[in-house]
């Protein structure tokens, strides 16, 4: 059966990589790097069955040299961290002949090079099974006149006039623009990854039977309730022909089991749904039954003939219950199921832990406002101080240097304006490394300035995640304080359970006094328990612990023969599991 897989890669400089070494080792070809001044030389590799170029409609015929095109690519991509060439790495069908893979490659090929990509790509097959093509795609486009074109472009944003959007001026006093880059093709988009595969299966899909279709989304994508394996590549193989263990073959192995597995669960499931529905339609059936039976007056010949005329859909089928089958069955099936006593009792248990704990918590946290408070001042302030910086920047910022401004004594508005905003803000955050000055040096406010920014930010940071966790407190407090729940309510649950207690069967005591020490109790405060909290919890606990000793003491002949074991063990009392 065919299988699907394909990995998309990007080879770049920042790696170390080179795109003439990658491509050589892929033909099977000696190719120099004119960067470098290596030579890649792969004649000897085996396995390459097919390797071709091919090229878009704009790229000079040169680039048929597969030598000549990933120097070009060198030569244009010149910065350390560049981004060289973008990899295909495709499995193909075993179920096709050597030039049917061929064929499906260049299928695929064109719809890359049609979007303007020249690909490099080779076909290896070592004969062991695992058929595949390497592609090597450029990640630039080529323009009109031949040239490598741009990777991206500058766009300027527009208001709703057709107009740039001013948004500051720089450290020369330059305007600056509201902008963002675009890239030349959208060959970096998400989308474009989902179409590539989807064509890629869909190559195959044209050439392969029915039964055998691949397809490009995952297991979960197609509704299909199976564990996907992972790639296992070469070398795993190899190691599994050699009769080596490989941890990959491993998993991919546990993997086929556990979907083994599932596939019979999914089989049985289905059994059973298809037996419940049936139930159902039967119980459906005797509602009709019962409830035309009820409207009957038996006085009444209307009724009497509604009676006799109703027929149910199926018959119904009562087992014998003493047949062998069903008391074979029924001895199989072990349940263990608690009493109602002990069930009540541990209702009544947590309900007393869970309202001492709310009342307890609820008298220590009442809510508070005060890191909201701050945020709210804080902001304040910063948006003080950025209003008259934005009003003195727009009067001085073309001056060459804000000393001037001192010649002026009119012009002191908007620097005292600025210098007490800051004043205000640094003060406020509790940080005064430095006077901030507008009336320095152009380069000193300018540093000055973000400087203060960087550390404002910082702290409204912390600020807005103290008011944060403070809201989702408040809620917290409201939702528990909505339930009012008092001191005297928290003693009258502590007495139902002491009564409870009281009351439980001496057959059923021990069993109770486990119930208690063992089942689990939620905690309604979850992360907002503190430390005081959690003392009082232990407290109340152990208090629970010591009225089910007290009310449900351990009987006389057991507690005799655990006295017995302990004797036995050297005087050492056994310790009880809570």
């Amino acid at each position: 059966m065919a299988i699907y897989h394909m990995s998309i890669k990007i080879g770049s400089k920042g790696k170390g990589q080179s795109a003439v070494a990658a491509a050589a080792y892929r033909s099977g070809e000696k190719l120099t790097d004119k960067e470098t001044g290596l030579t890649s030389d792969y004649t000897r590799k085996g396995g390459v069955v097919h390797s071709e170029i091919a090229l878009c409609d704009n790229a000079p015929l040169e680039y048929a040299d597969r030598e000549t095109l990933w120097n070009a690519v060198h030569e244009v991509e010149n910065k350390k961290n560049s981004r060289l060439w973008r990899e295909f790495e495709v499995a193909l069908p075993k179920e096709f002949s050597q030039d049917e893979q061929i064929e499906t490659v260049r299928d695929f090929v064109k719809q890359l090079t049609d979007s303007g990509m020249c690909a490099d790509w080779s076909l290896h097959d070592k004969g062991d099974g695992n058929p595949h093509a390497h592609i090597m795609a450029t990640v630039r486009s080529i323009a009109d006149d031949g040239k490598w074109a741009p990777k991206s472009r500058l766009v300027y944003d527009l208001d709703e006039n057709g107009e740039r959007i001013f948004q500051k001026l720089n450290k020369q006093g330059y305007k600056q623009y509201k902008s963002h880059k675009e890239d030349y093709n959208n060959w970096n988009a998400k989308e474009r990854v989902e179409e590539w595969r989807a064509a890629w299966a869909k190559c195959c899909n044209d050439r392969l039977a029915e039964h055998d279709r691949i397809d490009h989304r995952s297991y979960e994508r197609q509704g299909i309730d199976q564990i996907p394996t992972i790639h296992e590549g070469y070398a795993a193989r190899k190691i599994a022909a050699r009769g080596g263990i490989s941890e990959r073959i491993e998993i991919n192995n546990e993997i086929r089991e556990r979907n083994s597995l599932m596939r019979k669960l999914a089989e049985q499931l289905k059994q059973i749904a298809s037996k419940i529905k049936m139930l159902g339609n039967k119980l459906k059936e005797l509602n009709e039954a019962e409830k035309v039976h009820n409207e009957v007056i038996v006085s009444s010949a209307e009724g009497i003939n509604k009676l006799a005329d109703f027929k149910p859909k199926t018959h119904i089928v009562r087992k014998n219950p003493t047949s062998s089958s069903d008391t074979g069955s029924a001895a199989k099936a072990k349940t263990s199921v608690m009493e109602p006593e002990i069930v009540h009792l541990i209702g009544l248990r947590n309900k007393c832990m869970r309202q001492a704990i709310i009342v307890t918590w609820l008298e220590d946290n009442p809510i508070k406002t005060d890191a909201q408070d701050d945020l709210r001042k804080a902001k304040e302030l910063e948006e003080n101080f950025e209003s008259y910086a934005a009003e003195y920047f727009q009067k001085y910022g073309t001056a060459r240097s804000y000393k001037r401004c001192i010649e002026y004594p009119p012009q002191f508005t908007a620097e005292d304006k600025l210098n007490n905003a800051a004043e205000k803000l640094q003060k406020y955050l509790r940080f005064m490394a430095f006077p901030f000055v507008a009336s320095d040096s152009k380069a000193t406010v300018m540093r000055n300035l973000d400087l203060l920014r960087k550390y404002v930010k910082h702290n409204m940071d912390k600020k807005q995640n103290a008011a944060d966790a403070e809201i989702e407190k408040n809620k917290k407090i409201e939702a528990l304080a909505a339930e009012n729940l008092t001191e005297e309510s928290v003693k009258n649950s502590f007495r139902a359970y002491i009564k409870a207690c009281a009351e439980i069967p001496e057959n059923l005591r021990q069993k109770a006094r486990k119930a208690v020490f063992s089942v689990k109790f939620y905690d309604p405060l979850g992360k907002f328990r503190d430390s005081k909290t959690s003392r009082f919890c232990d407290m109340a606990m152990k208090r629970i612990y010591e009225t089910a000793e007290k009310y449900m003491p351990v009987p006389s002949d057991l507690k005799r023969k655990e006295q017995e074991n302990d004797n036995r063990r050297g005087g050492h009392s056994r310790g009880r599991s809570r």
